[in-house]
């Protein structure tokens, strides 16, 4: 007997053997095409569609370069300094100009970060750094206040107002 025939009647006698493989086996072939064409049409891709995190964003836009208004925006933090108003760029100097204003002290170990809303601006500082380019800069970051100085070495101490933020 040549080899081919030994071959082709010990898969006939495994498969006489074992009738569940010889029913499973084209079901598992047609299931392996299908998930294969799948792929290729393009199966888990969802339109090319994605949420940009800001307006200024160029790593999140969409592959089709298509940006929806309409989508909602994510504004990622660490952000130190934001505006209520994009296109006022300008930073009072004069903390009497407008009212500045503690809203938020969280506490980290060591390190404290104060969150100041001066204007139409918002800050998160720590201790020692500046706010925006003006003078006054962070002395003194407590449970519910922060002293401030300023280059003439002048100082206030800001009060967490009613609704504000403490961790």
């Amino acid at each position: 007997m040549d080899s081919k025939s030994v071959g082709n009647t010990a898969i006939k006698k495994f498969l006489n053997e074992n009738k569940s493989v010889k029913y499973m086996l084209p079901v598992l072939i047609v299931l392996i095409l299908i998930f294969i064409v799948f792929l290729v049409s393009g199966g888990f891709n969802k339109g090319g569609k994605s949420i940009p995190s800001s307006k200024n964003s160029e790593t999140s836009m969409p592959l089709d370069g298509d940006i929806n208004d309409e989508l909602p925006r994510v504004e990622v933090l660490p952000q130190t300094i934001r505006s209520n108003n994009p296109e006022n760029t300008e930073v009072n100097k004069d903390p009497f100009e407008a009212i500045m204003k503690l809203v938020g002290v969280v506490h980290s170990g060591e390190q404290s970060t104060a969150i100041i809303e001066w204007g139409e601006y918002s800050y998160i500082l720590r201790n020692n750094e500046k706010i925006g380019d003006s003078d006054w800069k962070v002395a003194n970051i407590e449970r519910n206040s922060i002293t401030l100085i300023s280059g003439d070495n002048n100082s206030i101490v800001l009060d967490l107002s009613e609704g504000s933020i403490e961790q």
